[in-house]
């Protein structure tokens, strides 16, 4: 049986890239896709489309040349796993009724709030999970 509700690769994969960025965050290093693909194996044109929408939302930043690659622009400290999954993905929505524009059942619809308490629980799991928190819940995992 698959999942109802499953993480979208291109966040699992990105999330996979702005760890390993936030790794080399203090030193200021860049890092190259194709080091990246490596070591999570994963293919390296799959990664600059990822890198090319978080360099779109101010996440990270390029270098070119031979020493050339990405480094996170952010504090990983201060970066939220909602900002990177936003910029991956755009917002997060899990029905139309929790959506910008509503659904043709507003007001009238009994799920609208079950799903606006779910999405906001969420979202306030999202907004308070910041990188380094990933990074530190990923160095435990084996433990």
């Amino acid at each position: 049986m698959t999942s109802f509700l499953k993480i979208p690769e291109r966040v699992h994969q990105g999330l996979l890239l702005i760890t390993a960025l936030a790794e080399a965050y203090d030193s200021k290093e860049t890092i190259s896709l194709e080091s990246v693909a490596e070591w999570e194996g994963v293919s390296q044109g799959y990664l600059e489309q990822i890198v090319s929408r978080l360099r779109q939302a101010g996440l990270v930043k390029g270098k070119r040349g031979k020493s050339g690659g990405y480094r996170l622009i952010h504090d990983p400290a201060r970066l939220t796993l909602r900002q990177v999954i936003e910029a991956l993905e755009g917002p997060v929505e899990l029905v139309n009724c929790t959506a910008a524009g509503g659904c043709d059942r507003k007001g009238d619809c009994s799920n609208a709030d079950v799903w606006r308490v779910v999405q906001d629980e969420m979202l306030h799991l999202f907004d308070s999970l910041t990188i380094e928190e990933v990074m530190d819940l990923s160095r435990h995992e084996g433990e």
